[in-house]
C-alpha cells in the first residue's frame, strides 16, 4: 500500500486495472480509497479478461458494473478501456501521449524532486547528494527540504546535474565531465531549523510589544474559570453561587424580582437602593437547591407517625478488590440503557421534575451570555499559560498570509 501511494504521489498518469472475472478484494478497495484521499493526477481505467465472459451478452452487464464501481470513487471516469481490444489499446496510448496531466494541487504548489540517485553522507560532517529532476515550483536554496521520513534539512548548494550521453558505436553511456556548475547558494535569508522564533526576535517585534507589556508573570490570585457577567464559571472551587451574591436593588423589590437584575441594570445612585442578600441568613449550613439538579431525591418531611421504610439491616462484609470490581461491572451492565442513550442524543436538555419550578431550577443560567460570542477576559490566565504560548505564530488572515509567503518563498 505504501509503495502504491509513493508511486502515485509522483506520477503524471495513473492507470487502474480491473478484472472482469474477479471482484476487488478489501486491499484493492483500501488502495482506491487511499489514493482518493491522497489525490492523484489524470486517471485511466482499463479492464482485463472481458472476452472470457460467457455468454457474450453478459459483457455489457459486466462492463456497466465495473464502470459503476469505479465512478463511485472517481465520477469523472466516463470510459473503460478493454485490453482485449487492439483498437481500444491504441486509443489509450494516444490519450496518454496527447493529454496534458491535470496534476495534483498540493504537489504542484511547492517544489519537489524526482530523485534518480542518492549518495548518503559517509560521516556526520559530510553532505548527502541527491540527483534528480525538479518538478512543480522552482527549488530555492534558502528553503528547507523534507527528505522522506528523515526530517527537514538545509540546502548547501544547488548544482547542475551531469548529462549522460551515448556516443555512436558505443554501447555504454558516458557522462560529460565538466566543472561543477553551481546554480544557487543560500544567503542570509536561509531558513533555520528552529520550530519557534528566538526570544530576541520576539522581543524586538513591534506587533507584539503591547502583548508583552500587558503580560502577567506572577499569579496574583488562585486560578479561576471563565469570567462572564462578573462571575467565574467552570471554577474548581466556586464557594459562592451567582444567585446568592448580595446585590443592590430598588427598595420594595421581592426576592423573585431581584433575581432578574444584573450588575449593569441598576443605576449608580444609591439613594433608593438597598442591599439584598440572596442567601438565606437563617440557614447555618449550605443547602442543596433546585438549581443543583438534585430535586426529587430528598423525601418530604413526615407529618405523622408511620412505620419505618428502611429494610432490615444486614451485616456488612468488606469485599476484596476482585469481587468489588465484579459487582461494579454488573451494576454498570444492568443500568438502564435508555437513560444513557437519551443523554447521548440530547446532551443539552435538562429534565424538569413536576415538583420544582423552572425559574428555580434554571436560576443560575438567567442572563448568561453566549460563550461563543462573549469576550473572553484572558488577563488573569497569562500567569498559567505555557512558556512558549506567546511565541507561537498567530495568523489572522490565513489565506492571504499563505499566498504572500508562497510568492516570497518560491
Amino acid at each position: 500500500l505504501n509503495a502504491v501511494l509513493d508511486g502515485t504521489r509522483v506520477a503524471d498518469f495513473v492507470v487502474v486495472m480491473l478484472s472482469a472475472g474477479v471482484e476487488v478484494d478489501p486491499l484493492g478497495e483500501l488502495m482506491l480509497r487511499s489514493l482518493e484521499s491522497q489525490g492523484m493526477s489524470t486517471l485511466y481505467t482499463i479492464v482485463q479478461g472481458l472476452d472470457k465472459i460467457e455468454p457474450a451478452k453478459q459483457k455489457t452487464q459486466v462492463l456497466g458494473s465495473l464502470k459503476s464501481y469505479i465512478t463511485h470513487f472517481h465520477p469523472e471516469q466516463e470510459k473503460l478501456y478493454s485490453l482485449d481490444s487492439r483498437q481500444e489499446c491504441s486509443n489509450l496510448m494516444r490519450s496518454l501521449c496527447n493529454t496534458t496531466p491535470k496534476g495534483v494541487r498540493w504537489r504542484d504548489e511547492r517544489s519537489w524532486l524526482l530523485a534518480e540517485d542518492i549518495e548518503f553522507a559517509s560521516s556526520g560532517t559530510a553532505s548527502t547528494v541527491i540527483t534528480g529532476v525538479v518538478r512543480g515550483k522552482g527549488l530555492k536554496a534558502n528553503r528547507l527540504v523534507q527528505l522522506g521520513d528523515h526530517g527537514l534539512f538545509q540546502i548547501e548548494k544547488i548544482m547542475a546535474a551531469p548529462i549522460t550521453r551515448k556516443k555512436k558505436g558505443e554501447a555504454m553511456a558516458v557522462e560529460d565531465i565538466h566543472a561543477e556548475e553551481i546554480l544557487e547558494v543560500p544567503d542570509e535569508d536561509q531558513d533555520e531549523l528552529l520550530d519557534l522564533a528566538p526570544d530576541e526576535a520576539m522581543k524586538g517585534d513591534d506587533n507584539d510589544a503591547d502583548m508583552d507589556d500587558g503580560a502577567i508573570s506572577v499569579a496574583t490570585t488562585a486560578k479561576k474559570g471563565v469570567l462572564l457577567d462578573d462571575h467565574h464559571y467552570f471554577s474548581d472551587d466556586n464557594p459562592l453561587d451567582p444567585t446568592q451574591q448580595p446585590k443592590k436593588v430598588p427598595k420594595g423589590t421581592s426576592k423573585y424580582q431581584s433575581a432578574w437584575y444584573l450588575g449593569e441594570d441598576v443605576s449608580d445612585s444609591g439613594s433608593d437602593m438597598e442591599d439584598f442578600d440572596m442567601e438565606d441568613e437563617s440557614s447555618g449550613s449550605e443547602e442543596i437547591g433546585p438549581e443543583d439538579g438534585l430535586e426529587g431525591y430528598a423525601p418530604k418531611p413526615p407529618t405523622e407517625g408511620a412505620p419505618s421504610e428502611y429494610p432490615q439491616s444486614e451485616m456488612f462484609q468488606d469485599l476484596d478488590e476482585d469481587e468489588d470490581a465484579k459487582q461494579l461491572a454488573a451494576f454498570r451492565k444492568n443500568r438502564k440503557v435508555d437513560e444513557v442513550e437519551d443523554d447521548k442524543e440530547f446532551p443539552d436538555e435538562i429534565e424538569l421534575y413536576p415538583g420544582v419550578a423552572a425559574r428555580e431550577r434554571l436560576a443560575k443560567y438567567r442572563g448568561l451570555k453566549s460563550l461563543r460570542t462573549s469576550e473572553w477576559v484572558e488577563d488573569e490566565d497569562r500567569a498559567y499559560e505555557p512558556e512558549d504560548w506567546r511565541r507561537l505564530l498567530r495568523v489572522p488572515d490565513y489565506q492571504g498570509s499563505r499566498s504572500r509567503f508562497t510568492r516570497e518563498a518560491l
